[in-house]
């Protein structure tokens, strides 16, 4: 059996938290729920005595 290997119609990319507009609709779908999940990670982490 062979399998083949095609790109990906939407791919995925890496980018950086620090500086980054998570309530930037026109790049993140969600209606703001990304920019709400990575301030619940950052104050999580916070408590920890972490900083992102």
């Amino acid at each position: 059996m062979t399998i083949t290997l095609v790109p990906e119609k939407h791919p995925l990319h890496w980018i950086t938290i620090i500086g980054t507009d998570f309530a930037d609709e026109t790049k993140f779908a969600g209606q703001g729920n990304i920019k709400h999940m990575i301030e619940i990670i950052r104050e999580s982490k916070q408590k920890e005595g972490l900083v992102i």
